[in-house]
Parts: structure tokens; C-alpha cells; sequence
């Protein structure tokens, strides 16, 4: 399916998506960060991507947003093959990327932010913006202070609100908890298991407990291979800290 096909039959906003990734490889120069990898996704379901510092997992993340340049078989979402598709086409499909780095303009202001991130007609965007104060208050307080002094939290709140006013089809968090306190990170979590069936999530996370209690499956990442794939009600956060110590022996 052409992009420009694609994008007037609405795939957006269309329901969870399903998502099947074959042989996806990420490489930087001479450097291979992410070995053959496939998945796939049930609609509405969350997969938990897991490992160590430098396991690969924002690399797989950044390779389905289509931040970053791939090579893979397949990347089809709900039959749709993205493979070919920029970034910004992808968000307008339907995929909502959350990195590691918060996804905010810190010199504009919350409501800024948030008019940047509903860029549709003046009354659905009045509508969303007023969607995402119900949701967090404190950012209805804070609407007129600029994003880059808000807490860690409420920036991930910012980044967070207009995905869940409106829903992708697939949602990418890399790193959602990174520097926040757990108080915070729960509330989010909670945020993302009500997103849950509205949405299909890849969840990268180092808070492996976290992680395995909102998914349904889990792929283990290190040193760039795969090291587990399963269902996470089967895999324990003690075997995730056996698999984060090894080191995968190199094919010469």
C-alpha cells in the first residue's frame, strides 16, 4: 500500500493495531546494535521489551517509529507495510513514540505544548486540550508555565496527554520511569493499563516489575540479540536479572 493511499483510507485512529516485525536489524556504521529480530503483537495487547544498558532495546524502539534507519523483512502494521515510511508518516498512521528523551518543547509553555501536539481544527483541539487537563489537573494548574521547569513527572505527563486523549493504534514508551520517583511512576503505569486495549503497547523499561505486570509478552534483549521471547505471566523478574548478566557469545 502506497503512503498516500494509506493515509486517506484512515488507518489512524482506527483500534489497536496489529503489528508483525520480521527480521528487524539496526545498525550503526560498522556497529550492529540489533541482531535479527521478530514479533509479533496481538491488538491491544502490550509487549515488555527488557535488558541491560546497551541491550539494543531503544534501537528496536527507534527503528519502528522510524527515528532511526533499519533494514527488516517486515514491519506491517495491520497489513500495512511501513518499512518504506518516515517518521512522520508512521505518527500519522497511528504510531505514538514516547523516548526516552521526553517528547516536549521546554521553552513553550503546557498549553503550547499541548495546542502543538492537537494540531487539528480550533474546536477538536479546544476539546482535547480540556480532555487532557481532566486527566491531569496539575497540568491544568501549571498551563501557563513553560514545559522545561515543570517536574519529571509532569513532563511525562505533558509528553503522555495527548496519546492517551487520543489513542494510537501502537503506542512505543522507551524508558517511562527513568528518573522519576515511584509514586510517579505508578500513576503512569496506571495511565498506560487504562490505555491498554485501546491501544497496542511496546513498553521498553529497566522497571522490570512494572514492566511484567502490564504486559502480556516479553522479549529479552543483550548486547543486541535476543535472549528470551514469551509470555510474561510465565517469566519472573528473577530471570530477567539472570539474562541481563549474560553476554552472548560472537559468531566469528
Amino acid at each position: 500500500m502506497m503512503l498516500r493511499s494509506a493515509l486517506d483510507e484512515g488507518v489512524v485512529g482506527s483500534g489497536p493495531a496489529h503489528v508483525e516485525v520480521v527480521d528487524l536489524t539496526v545498525r550503526y556504521g560498522e556497529v550492529t546494535a540489533l541482531r535479527p529480530v521478530s514479533v509479533t503483537i496481538e491488538p491491544g495487547t502490550a509487549l515488555a521489551v527488557l535488558g541491560p544498558n546497551g541491550a539494543g532495546k531503544t534501537s528496536f524502539a527507534n527503528a519502528l517509529s522510524g527515528v532511526i534507519r533499519s533494514e527488516a523483512t517486515a514491519i506491517n502494521i495491520d497489513g500495512v507495510d511501513f518499512r518504506s515510511y518516515p517518521s512522520y508518516a508512521r505518527a500519522r498512521l497511528g504510531v505514538g513514540h514516547l523516548p526516552d528523551a521526553r517528547a516536549i518543547f521546554p521553552s513553550l509553555s503546557v498549553e503550547e505544548n499541548l495546542k502543538m501536539g492537537f494540531h487539528t481544527d480550533r474546536s477538536t483541539s479546544k476539546a482535547n486540550i480540556a480532555a487532557a487537563y481532566e486527566l491531569f489537573p496539575n497540568l491544568d494548574r501549571r498551563k501557563r508555565v513553560a514545559a522545561g521547569k515543570l517536574s519529571g513527572g509532569e513532563q511525562q505527563m505533558l509528553a503522555l496527554a495527548r496519546l492517551l486523549v487520543r489513542p494510537p493504534k501502537l503506542l512505543i514508551a522507551d524508558e517511562l520511569s527513568h528518573g522519576l520517583a515511584p509514586g510517579v511512576v505508578a500513576n503512569l503505569f496506571k495511565l498506560l493499563e487504562g490505555l491498554k486495549g485501546r491501544s497496542t503497547i511496546i513498553i521498553v523499561e529497566q522497571f522490570v516489575t512494572r514492566a511484567l505486570a502490564l504486559a502480556d509478552t516479553v522479549l529479552v534483549l543483550s548486547h543486541g540479540d535476543v535472549m528470551h521471547q514469551g509470555e510474561a505471566a510465565s517469566f519472573s523478574a528473577d530471570q530477567a536479572a539472570e539474562f541481563y548478566s549474560l553476554q552472548p557469545a560472537r559468531q566469528s
